[in-house]
């Protein structure tokens, strides 16, 4: 469980085929304190296993589902992504709880700098009851609030300490990220269909 409070930037060092599965390095700069082999982490928003670490590296393996399914299918050397280490009971909740487990990967479809730097993200239709105007949502594992909602698309404002440090500075249009809806609002809307649904 992580809360989408991005703590460092890390950098894709190597990604090796290992059977079916890839082992990813990533350089970092997190604080290792409380971290062991077998902790969770975000990466880009994605609940990986740390199989490896010291204090500037750290591996995890990432299964072909999620490579399929998320972003991580691109990662190659020098690419960056989002970094946050699991919650701990203790820990302050700064955005909201963010399960690690993306739903899809969505396009970003423009930028608008005029006012505010809003990027405006193409909304599966399976998730339009999930998202709401100033509910929550998660993007490459950054907890933020949508600004505006539409049948097609949905719009969130960045504040520049997002900008400054998170990968949301690499946004263009067309990039690939990833989506986590908020649990709550899928537990709402499963209830409302009347049926159980895995999908």
């Amino acid at each position: 469980m992580f809360t989408g409070i991005v703590e460092a930037i890390g950098t894709v060092i190597d990604v090796q085929p290992n059977h079916e599965n890839m082992t990813v390095t990533l350089r970092h700069n997190l604080n290792i304190d409380n971290i062991k082999i077998g902790d969770s982490i975000a990466v880009n928003g994605v609940c990986l296993t740390i199989i490896a670490f010291d204090h500037h590296q750290l591996q995890a393996d990432v299964m072909p589902e999620t490579m399929g399914c998320t972003n991580l299918g691109g990662l190659k050397p020098g690419v960056e992504v989002n970094l946050e280490k699991s919650l701990l009971a203790n820990s302050p909740i700064g955005g909201h709880f963010v399960q690690g487990h993306v739903d899809e990967t969505v396009a970003v479809l423009a930028i608008n700098t005029d006012n505010e730097i809003r990027l405006r993200i193409a909304l599966p239709q399976q998730y339009r009851e999930c998202i709401v105007h100033k509910g929550y949502v998660a993007i490459d594992g950054m907890s933020l609030t949508v600004a505006a909602c539409t049948n097609e698309y949905f719009e969130i404002a960045l504040i520049p300490h997002t900008l400054a440090n998170t990968i949301a500075q690499h946004y263009q249009p067309g990039t690939l990220i990833n989506l986590e809806v908020d649990i709550l609002a899928k537990y709402i809307q499963n209830k409302k269909s009347g049926e159980f649904s895995c999908v």
